[in-house]
């Protein structure tokens, strides 16, 4: 049928860097060293401040971003969006829309699917009959590409491509990125009760953090002191951020009205004053 789909079907997961810290058998590492370091740095502060503060919720329409794309191409503008998701989100209505509007318009955006293996405590291998979250791509015409997650090298390499991809006119990209939730969904959630504790353990030994440590470390660059003084210093600078944040004022009703028009349409102000009724917080 001359109108059926010719995206390739995913045929494996990209790797570069094993989880013993070396490199895939064939592999060319297209990040710098100096722009790995920074990448490890970004990786162990995002962990530590995990273990300091738990429980952020994120939530957003995902279709507003195919939107955003498909903007900036009638502008002429090379931007690429990037929007993130999990393999949770993605069983939801407005995951289709998005990837519908998206390959239709050939927008320049990248969906970047977070594969963790849970959505709460519904395990990937009920919530979807697919292979690979990756192979959806298809069905929207356009390409799919699943990488492991856990090797930063890789994702570089795959999202690189994808921006490529977007910047030459070539549309969308889904990427799968497959990994493992080591931590809870939120603080009511206790995932002993549900994940297998073998299964947690192997996940353990994939480690992102560690493979890249264990790499550096080949290459000179990494030692027990160096981790040793960035920890701390990264523990720092997530402690300054949380206290500052902590004595920010606290928002009040009128802050609901501010950054959303620049110009606003008087039935907007109107819905202000009526809440506000004379209140100047």
């Amino acid at each position: 049928m001359s109108g059926a789909s010719k995206n390739n079907v995913v045929q494996a997961r990209h790797s570069v860097l094993l989880q013993d810290g070396t490199l895939a058998a064939g592999a060319r590492p297209r990040m710098e060293e100096e722009f790995l370091l920074e990448a490890l740095r970004w990786m162990m502060k995002s962990r530590l401040y995990d273990s300091r503060v738990i429980g952020l919720q994120r939530q957003g329409q995902f279709g507003v971003y195919s939107g955003l794309a498909w903007g900036l191409k009638l502008r002429g503008d090379d931007s690429v969006v990037l929007a993130y998701i999990g393999e949770g989100g993605s069983s939801e209505g407005d995951f289709h829309e998005a990837l519908n509007l998206a390959g239709t318009k050939k927008a320049p955006i990248i969906f970047f699917l977070s594969n963790n293996q849970w959505a709460i405590s519904t395990s990937r291998k009920v919530q979807s009959a697919t292979a690979s979250f990756a192979l959806r791509a298809a069905g929207y015409g356009f390409e799919g590409v699943q990488v492991d997650g856990n090797d930063v090298m890789a994702v570089y390499d795959v999202a690189l491509a994808a921006v490529e991809r977007a910047r030459a006119g070539g549309g969308p990209t889904l990427i799968e990125s497959v990994t493992y939730r080591m931590g809870f969904h939120n603080t009511t959630d206790n995932p002993s009760r549900y994940q297998d504790p073998k299964e947690y353990e192997d996940a353990r030994a994939r480690d992102p953090i560690e493979r890249v440590q264990k790499y550096l470390a080949g290459l000179g660059l990494w030692d027990q002191k160096r981790e040793a003084d960035l920890a701390e210093e990264l523990r720092e600078e997530n402690e300054a951020a949380l206290q500052l944040a902590i004595a920010a004022p606290a928002p009040g009703p009128a802050d609901l009205f501010t950054n959303i028009y620049e110009r606003p349409p008087e039935r907007f102000l109107q819905q202000r004053a009526e809440m506000l009724d004379g209140r100047q917080d």
